[in-house]
């Protein structure tokens, strides 16, 4: 199964969910990210909390949102999930997939974002890491046995482990 996990091209979240699906999926389940907005470089404190837990991350920007030319289209590849990680989502259509793809809405908040009182962005990084790890592994099952699997339960499923805090 195909992933595909959409957030904001400046913070680290989609980052986050796309390293630590490819670091604990099986064969046949890969994931990519992609922007809602203008990408940005990847933050380096999450390429830091990354690599200090053993896990690889590519340090390119996500794609960009909206293309011309879909990424994952060409190649066959279109995802047939699509998860959004900000706080808000986005009910539009996803230039990414066709409408058959199923959607979930996984939100955490962004530990980067400047915040008014002092705080520990790096203790907030790590929550958010643990949050995303903990929802990634409980849909596991679920997304590798989703080939002969109900989709209306599929979806149920995932919307669950979205509201899911470890």
């Amino acid at each position: 199964m195909q992933v595909l996990f959409v957030g904001k091209g400046k913070d680290c979240r989609a980052l986050l969910a796309e390293a630590i699906f490819n670091h604990v999926s099986r064969a046949g389940c890969t994931a990519g990210r992609a922007s809602c907005d203008a990408p940005g470089p990847p933050a380096r404190e999450a390429l830091e909390l990354l690599r200090g837990q053993g896990i690889a991350a590519g340090d390119s920007p996500p794609d960009a949102l909206p293309l011309s030319s879909l990424p994952h289209a060409a190649t066959g590849d279109a995802p047939m999930l699509v998860v959004s990680v900000c706080e808000s989502r986005c009910e539009g259509p996803c230039p990414y997939c066709d409408s058959s793809a199923l959607r979930a809405h996984w939100p955490v908040h962004d530990p980067l974002q400047r915040h008014l009182l002092p705080h520990d962005p790096t203790s907030e990084l790590l929550d958010v890491y643990h949050i995303l790890r903990a929802r990634i592994e409980r849909s596991m099952p679920l997304l590798e046995g989703s080939r002969a699997g109900d989709p209306e339960r599929l979806q149920r499923e995932l919307d669950r482990i979205g509201h899911f805090l470890p």
